[in-house]
């Protein structure tokens, strides 16, 4: 029988790990991602590349103070078992600075906890205030990841997140990064900010919301920590799929222009085929204009 033409899809759900440790810093990253690969039989034969689906947005998830990544994928778990968390690739990252004093109460003894910045010297309650030495290191180490879309921190990892080169983010009880003037005063990036209104570092919440120009807040009473109730999940899924709709949006208008250029470039080409009058040879002039102008702006606006 004749070959089949009908990709053969399959669907699978994988977290990639990996773990080095060197001069007492340690890396552990852990990639969420689900999706399919289809490659058809008459692909094979021809030597066709396969169908790749379009690429998901990339977002690094960052734990708090005294954490690691995989109580952050915990507290996360409600968010991403909602079904649009597919359509994203979720990057769970551990500082690679080991925690130098006890981390909350409530976490095992037997989980080894991390802290993006901090002290020996104070208890836990201000030893986030302290301790900056080590800041370019660890932030060094979520940069490196590769380009990513959008950014989802807590606490210690919102301050993070706001200085990662990412179009958006979702800051959970945010304080400020240890070098206050990396976040600009009048940052355009959307984001979205999830608090309590009553927690203990709620004027940090407030400092860090104040430096957006464009910020959308949910407040929640779960006090300093990632709400599990739905309106809370609900303000989540709707902030997350209206920058992937936006950059849907940004593609699309992307691809029009382009399309535009191309045409404009080959009705240049016909004009010259032809014998030019003058009122040809003006036509094509404007239309040379239009194309070097458009191209002007795809460089300086690629997305």
């Amino acid at each position: 029988s004749p070959p089949s033409s009908a990709p053969a899809e399959s669907e699978q759900r994988n977290v990639r790990s990996s773990s080095n440790e060197e001069g007492g810093l340690q890396q552990d990253t852990h990639v969420f991602t689900s999706g399919y690969l289809g490659v058809s039989s008459s692909q094979q034969l021809t030597g066709l590349p396969p169908y790749l689906p379009p690429r998901r947005p990339r977002v690094v998830c960052l734990h708090g103070f005294r954490s690691n990544s995989d109580l952050l994928r915990v507290q996360l778990a409600p968010y991403l078992a909602r079904s649009f968390a597919d359509l994203f690739e979720w990057v769970f990252v551990s500082s690679p600075k080991r925690a130098t004093g006890p981390a909350q109460a409530d976490i095992p003894l037997e989980f080894e906890t991390f802290e993006w910045w901090g002290t020996a010297d104070l208890p836990y309650e201000t030893a986030w205030t302290r301790g900056f030495d080590d800041f370019y290191e660890t932030f060094g180490h979520v940069t490196r990841l590769g380009p990513l879309d959008g950014a989802v921190g807590f606490s210690q990892g919102a301050a993070i997140a706001t200085v990662l080169p990412v179009q958006w983010l979702v800051l959970f009880s945010a304080v400020e990064p240890p070098l206050p003037h990396l976040l600009p005063s009048d940052d355009s990036r959307r984001c979205l900010h999830m608090y309590d209104p009553n927690e203990a570092y709620v004027g940090a919440c407030a400092s860090v919301k104040a430096k957006f120009e464009s910020a959308d807040c949910h407040e929640h009473s779960d006090g300093h920590a990632v709400p599990s109730t739905p309106s809370s999940i609900d303000a989540f899924e709707r902030f997350v799929m209206e920058q992937r709709d936006g950059r849907k949006a940004r593609k699309k208008s992307r691809k029009t222009r382009e399309s535009g250029t191309a045409q404009g470039e080959q009705a240049l080409v016909g004009n010259r085929d032809l014998a030019p009058t003058g009122e040809a040879l003006r036509s094509t002039g404007e239309a040379g204009s239009y194309v070097e102008a458009d191209r002007s702006a795809l460089q300086a606006h690629p997305t």
